[in-house]
């Protein structure tokens, strides 16, 4: 089309996998579609089979999904250098940094400038050579969180100029304040007034860091001061039946509930039956599941090692405790369940749901990337 502008974006998936990443890249691939009148986007999905874009005449997409294992990544750089090489873009955005020696090549090779976006463990210790180098040669790195942001300048001794912060956020009008769901109730066989803790997270063996196992620790020492308590767990994985067997070893089968997968409906009447949504985690890149719950209106405890810490505006919208302090962990959780906490937000659902949409808000991510891109492209 002439006269406009191409983007080249690199997603590992935007549209057939749940997970944190997918959902920051299609608010990120949603708002430049939406703030990107006058020029062209380009997609490469490397996982996907199928997108749900239809009807754009400003946006042209590749998937890989299709391919098989062994050959989707050689096919998905081949088709993103020719078509990079053939088209020039204006930039590259790479979704992941493992998409960035590529985009580094191109940049060598025809002078494409390329971003970077960083979200959590995957940009922590990278010690992978042409990523290393990558990171240094980008002309924009986006970090979802202060803490992603800061380990970055610590590890790779890169320029601060260079990094830009881009919170997350999250489909604020699907999450609500809300009384507690008599069918949950009904169906889980639970009382009004029962005290009952929830974490939300997909149950894979690689994420365990999520801490459900700090809350299973901690639950035989909770239940002495509210024997009816319950942990409610929503996910589903490959570490379900080692939670399983852990929680018939602790003998709390009567008081953790594994709900295995929830539809995405279903999702905030499990947010507004808790009392407390906690995951102390260890290695949270920022944890969008925080600003669900505190979109409900729920007091919320994560871990104040990980980017948690940007989530809960350290310390100002919910709790942050050491994941490795079980004392600590149990003391907090049955501070805030007796209402004895010192954060009055916690306690005050309006407010809590207001700041957090002040902060975290789909116009607010908008307007931060759009004065981005504005600036530096």
């Amino acid at each position: 089309m002439p006269g406009k502008q191409t983007y080249h974006l690199w997603f590992p998936e935007l549209y057939e996998n749940k997970g944190g990443i997918q959902a920051y890249s299609q608010m990120f691939f949603s708002t430049l579609k939406k703030h990107s009148l006058n020029s062209e986007l380009t997609l490469f999905i490397k996982n996907d089979r199928k997108t749900n874009i239809q009807g754009s005449t400003t946006v042209s997409t590749l998937s890989f999904g299709h391919f098989s294992p062994p050959i989707r990544t050689p096919a998905f750089a081949l088709s993103a250098f020719l078509a990079a090489a053939r088209h020039k873009p204006k930039a590259i955005i790479c979704g992941h940094i493992h998409f960035s020696p590529l985009a580094r090549l191109l940049k060598r090779f025809f002078g494409i400038p390329y971003w970077i976006i960083c979200y959590g463990a995957e940009s922590w210790g990278v010690t992978n050579n042409a990523q290393q180098k990558a990171l240094r040669e980008a002309d924009r790195i986006i970090s979802i969180s202060e803490y992603t942001k800061d380990i970055l300048l610590e590890e790779q001794e890169l320029e601060e100029s260079r990094i830009s912060l881009l919170p997350c956020t999250f489909e604020e009008q699907r999450f609500s304040i809300g009384e507690k769901s008599k069918s949950l109730l009904s169906r889980f066989r639970l009382s009004e007034d029962q005290p009952i803790l929830l974490t939300v997270n997909r149950l894979e063996a690689q994420e365990i860091h999520k801490s459900y196992d700090v809350i299973l620790e901690a639950l035989p020492k909770l239940l002495a001061d509210f024997p009816n308590l319950k942990y409610i767990i929503v996910g589903r994985g490959s570490d379900q039946g080692r939670i399983e067997q852990l929680i018939a070893e602790k003998k709390l089968k009567e008081h953790v509930i594994l709900t295995g997968f929830v539809p995405d409906e279903e999702l905030t009447a499990f947010y507004q039956l808790c009392d407390l949504f906690v995951m102390p985690s260890k290695l949270e890149g920022f944890g969008i599941v925080f600003l669900e719950a505190m979109a409900c209106g729920k007091p919320t405890l994560g871990g104040k090692y990980d980017g948690a810490q940007d989530a809960l505006c350290h310390g100002k919208l919910g709790v942050l405790v050491d994941p490795d302090d079980q004392q600590e962990v149990i003391s907090t959780i049955r501070n805030i369940l007796r209402k004895e906490y010192p954060l009055p937000i916690l306690y005050n659902p309006t407010e809590l749901r207001e700041q957090t949409l002040k902060r975290f808000s789909l116009s607010a991510f908008e307007a931060n990337l759009t004065k981005l891109v504005d600036s530096h492209l």
